[in-house]
This record gives structure tokens, C-alpha cells and sequence, in this order.
């Protein structure tokens, strides 16, 4: 389910726009919950295909967009603003011999990442008001990227348990289990010049 809000005009534009979506099932696809490109992998359908459907990896319920920009003589102010709820996440399990792991417990019973919001901005400046008749445009750029990011986590370890005793149960318990693997970028920012011959 999506809504979306535009508004155009002369000096500036402006577009909003909501999602409501789950992704449920019992198949990710080419990849599978810890990333491990597999296509089509066998082992899904084994002993092992248990506690398979739920949330996918990709399973957002709601998703906020706004963008929007202004001009105000040479310059022009614009930003991406984007907040998305997290993802699910699942107690995984693997063996020495295994290629593929399997659900300990049904799939995103275990929560789910922290929502996160993301900002960017952009400010150019039109020199050409400035330059001779004839001279080419040139523009100065300001890019801010992940505005007062607050460095949330975004991929967390799943793997609960290394191995399998002999018989079959989950052993060897990881120490990272539910720890943070990735975070969001850092606020950065970049300066530059571009010229239209």
C-alpha cells in the first residue's frame, strides 16, 4: 500500500510518499539469510526445512520518503530524508559439514533491527550571475551525507550455534550471537565544482 504527496512549482517541488508492505514466506531467493548466495539450494527442502516461514530478510513494514528542494536566486537547497522500519531476524544454526544454515526457531521470532532514518543534503551555487558573457557554467556543490546519523545497527549476527553433536542438536554457541555486524555510514561531506562547456 503506498501514498504519495507531490507538489511542483516555480522556485521549488516537493514529494512524500508512505509504504505499508510485508514480506512473508518460506524461500528468500538467490540469497539466503546470512547472505550466502545459493540459488535454488537443495538443502532447503531436507530434514532441515523446518521453522522456515515467516518475515524475510527484506520484510520492512513501513517505509517514509520526503524529498524536496528550493531555489532562491543562484542557489538551490535539497534533501533526501528516508525512515524505514528494521529488518527480522532469526536464530541460525550450522554444521562442520553443512554449506547452508538452518532455523533454530521460526523465522524473525527474534525480533527485529532498529528502526533507522537516514538525511541528505545538497546546496549548489550558481556562479554564472558572476562569470563574463560566454563564459562556461559553473556551479559550486555541497553534498551532506547521513546528516546526525545515528550509527545504528543494520545487519546483526544471527548464527546462534557453530556445529551439531551426533545427534543433530545445536552445539558450540557463538559469542557474537545478536551482536551488531554492520552499522550505518558515519555523517560525512563533500565540496566540489562542476563546469558545463
Amino acid at each position: 500500500v503506498e501514498l504519495t504527496l507531490e507538489k511542483s512549482a516555480r522556485r521549488y517541488e516537493f514529494s512524500a510518499s508512505y509504504v505499508w508492505s510485508r514480506t512473508r514466506g518460506n524461500l528468500t531467493g538467490a540469497f539466503g539469510d546470512e547472505n550466502f548466495g545459493a540459488p535454488n539450494y537443495v538443502g532447503l527442502y531436507s530434514e532441515r526445512a523446518q521453522n522456515l516461514y515467516g518475515p524475510l530478510p527484506n520484510d520492512r513494514p513501513h517505509l517514509f520518503k520526503v524529498y524536496g528542494s528550493y531555489r532562491a536566486g543562484g542557489l538551490t537547497m535539497g534533501g533526501f530524508f528516508t525512515m524505514q522500519s528494521g529488518t527480522p531476524q532469526s536464530e541460525l544454526g550450522t554444521g562442520i559439514f553443512e554449506s547452508q544454515t538452518f532455523h533454530i526457531s521460526p523465522r524473525g521470532s527474534k525480533g527485529r533491527t532498529p528502526a533507522t532514518w537516514d538525511c541528505n543534503l545538497r546546496f549548489t551555487y550558481d556562479l554564472q550571475r558572476l562569470a563574463r558573457a560566454g563564459a562556461p557554467r559553473t556551479r559550486l556543490i555541497a553534498d551532506i551525507y547521513h546528516v546526525f546519523s545515528r550509527r545504528k545497527a543494520t545487519v546483526i549476527d544471527q548464527l546462534h550455534y557453530f556445529n551439531l553433536d551426533p545427534d543433530r542438536n545445536p552445539v558450540a554457541e557463538n559469542p557474537a550471537y545478536l551482536n551488531p555486524i554492520f552499522y550505518q555510514d558515519p555523517m560525512s561531506a563533500r565540496l566540489g565544482m562542476e563546469v558545463d562547456f
